[in-house]
């Protein structure tokens, strides 16, 4: 028998839609539509599971034992209103189940599985590891993806002692799944926002996998699982989030009203604005630096297969995004080498090493003055991102910052709004050197995604206000990334809910000029992993 730790918790969703207008609560995460002929997703049973590791990996070959609670008698409820999860103070006995083995993509075509709690043991290069897993009444998934706590690289797996699990679900409305919502978990200030992230596919499904430091597990265990799409109210729902994997956390989305944070700015970079000529560019290399990332530009990373690796399930080559909106972005990069390193350290460099600078650089993009002398809260900043930076570090250490810095005096000086970098932490026994961390988290595949809205109350009834937006390697290591676009800037009258920044003097990096009157948030020194 081996004892469950409180680390290995299920999910647990304590509180229901809160942004989301209209219809009930089935119990198991789904919004009903309280009307007669409305969609709703048709529960079904799990025919398919996948397994990957901490690090995203397919756990190829690996051999998983399963056992239902209600054949152990392990499981009770522990919750109340809402979902229903299981608790227990020990694993039942694998002894006499049969093992079943995954195939080259870590997956198990398997008789359907009905909802319920699980057991699994999951054995892998002589290492076994124990999670839980519930799939719910409601749902609708047919391929439920469970990310175990294992890191593996190509001989060896250890087990992680981290908050490791994955979620799964539909994104719908009255008329059916909705492709191309985003999807997101969160945990505010203690996460700096979102430290998973995914788009749903064709079908409305959605799948986040997390990997995050257990001295975080007291925060995550308020998180807030976020989905947004064109035209609908954005939905909120508190989450608790422990090691687990839950399958069939279904989302209704509800359409907006039109007047709904109406747009008071914005800037598309496409050929029509009238204000993209006026943004100026500060700091940066000769040929790394911001810059427009045209539609059909043919730009990938040179360094992928040598000195970066691309996360699983990248299908990209290496190759940069197009526009993230209409034909043009910014992206801070060397269109000729597809990444931020700027001039590479020859002597220095070895595989696998992530990429080695011959120096740390910095640049800044900055907005025209911005009149919101006749505005009231509530304001907000939100835009398009998709970024690539290192894993090292993810952290209030973190380095490749990424800022959003705000100026009421014409851009003399600036103050710190926002950082887009996580505090993850993750854990893994694979070298990090050369391994990613984007927008949709540890090793995984950045995403075109929404920014949360970053308020901008503070600054409503200004009338010279400049936004900035800072990318800053902070030294020379690991910089062979793709590094950060940005597209489609808007303030509009809705509340802000991401994360301001909270950083001290301490923080504050030189060498550029008015930049550094105000500082980013990073130390400057690189600290162990």
């Amino acid at each position: 028998m081996r004892i469950w730790v409180s680390r290995l918790l299920i999910m647990s969703v304590v509180a229901m839609v809160a942004a989301c207008g209209g219809g009930g609560s089935d119990g198991a995460g789904n919004s009903s539509s309280g009307g007669g002929g409305a969609y709703d997703p048709a529960p079904g049973n799990v025919a398919k599971l996948a397994f990957v590791d901490a690090n995203n990996q397919p756990l190829a070959n690996a051999e998983i034992k399963l056992v239902s609670a209600a054949e152990a008698k392990k499981a009770k409820s522990a919750g109340s209103a809402g979902l229903t999860f299981p608790s227990a103070s020990t694993f039942p006995d694998f002894s006499a189940v049969a093992g079943l083995f995954l195939d080259e993509k870590g997956e198990l075509d398997i008789s359907e599985i009905v909802p319920g709690i699980y057991f699994v043991q999951l054995t892998h290069n002589s290492v076994q590891v124990y999670h839980i897993v519930q799939i719910t009444a409601g749902n609708a998934v047919v391929l439920f993806s469970i990310t175990m706590p294992i890191s593996c690289d190509l001989s060896s797996c250890t087990e992680v002692d981290s908050i490791v699990g994955s979620l799964s679900g539909m994104v719908y409305d009255d008329k059916g799944p909705i492709e191309g919502a985003q999807v997101s978990l969160g945990a505010g200030a203690a996460t700096n926002g979102a430290y998973a992230v995914t788009t749903t596919n064709a079908e409305g499904e959605y799948s986040l996998s997390f990997n995050v430091s257990k001295d975080l597990a007291e925060t995550l265990a308020a998180s807030t699982l976020r989905a947004v799409a064109p035209g609908y109210q954005t939905s909120s729902q508190a989450i608790e989030v422990n090691s687990g994997s839950l399958a069939g956390v279904n989302i209704k989305l509800e359409k907006a009203e039109q007047d709904q944070g109406s747009v008071l700015w914005r800037e598309t970079f496409e050929a029509d604005s009238a204000t993209r000529d006026l943004w100026q560019k500060e700091g940066g290399l000769a040929e790394t630096r911001w810059q427009y990332l045209n539609a059909g530009h043919g730009i990938s990373n040179n360094l992928v297969g040598s000195y970066v690796k691309l996360a699983p399930g990248d299908l990209s080559a290496g190759a940069l995004p197009q526009a993230l909106q209409g034909q043009v972005s910014y992206w801070y990069g060397d269109e000729t080498q597809g990444n931020f390193i700027g001039e590479r350290d020859q002597d220095g460099s070895v595989n696998d090493d992530g990429g080695l600078s011959v120096s740390e650089h910095q640049g800044g993009l900055v907005s025209p003055s911005i009149d919101l002398s006749e505005e009231s809260v509530p304001l907000a900043l939100s835009f398009r991102a998709w970024w690539e930076i290192e894993s090292v570090n993810p952290n209030e250490n973190g380095f490749d910052l990424m800022m959003v810095q705000v100026s009421t005096d014409g851009g003399s000086s600036f103050e710190n709004l926002a950082r887009l970098n996580p505090l993850a932490d993750p854990e893994s026994s694979l070298e990090r050197d050369a391994i990613p961390y984007s927008n949709a988290g540890f090793n995984a595949p950045p995403v075109n995604a929404q920014q949360e809205p970053i308020s901008l109350d503070a600054y409503a009834g200004e009338s010279d206000v400049v936004l900035r937006f800072v990318f800053s390697t902070e030294d020379e290591l690991y910089n062979g990334f793709r590094g950060w676009v940005l597209d489609d800037v808007v303030i509009s009258r809705t509340e802000g809910s991401f994360p301001l920044y909270e950083g001290g003097g301490e923080d504050e990096v030189g060498g550029m000029e008015p930049m550094a009157k105000s500082g980013l948030a990073g130390t400057g020194k690189r600290v162990p992993r």
